[in-house]
């Protein structure tokens, strides 16, 4: 949503467009044989110096289409887009915390150095 405060029948307008968004997607997916990869909105910046070749590395980490959620260090499960908004300085959605009690317990330089690792693994749920 936007950050100016919205009256709620602009609320309830911008919320209507977006499950319309969200319906053509499912709508489309049903008519290709049922597979569902829901996007996963948006991405971070990092950089990192290359160990083997000493030089700097930088890359645009964002999830595949599907990948709704990651499986951070200690094992327990969290919304991708979540990881996304929390080492861009963001805070997680109320519904996201509600859902994944694990981004409690989640910070900024945790939510990097787990994409981080993702990406010089190249792992290959990312984009």
């Amino acid at each position: 949503m936007a950050d100016k405060k919205m009256s709620p029948e602009e609320e309830i307008a911008a919320l209507k467009a977006e499950l319309a968004g969200k319906n053509a997607i499912l709508e489309n997916a049903a008519q290709n044989n049922g597979r569902v990869s829901l996007p996963v909105a948006g991405h971070y910046n990092a950089k990192w110096k290359d160990d083997a070749t000493g030089k700097n590395v930088q890359q645009k980490i964002a999830f595949k289409d599907g990948v709704t959620k990651v499986r951070i260090a200690d094992g327990r499960i969290v919304a991708s887009e979540a990881i996304l908004k929390i080492a861009n300085g963001e805070a997680a959605s109320p519904a996201h915390v509600l859902a994944y009690p694990a981004l409690r317990d989640c910070n900024q330089a945790n939510a990097q150095a787990l994409l981080l690792n993702l990406a010089k693994m190249g792992a290959s749920f990312l984009k």
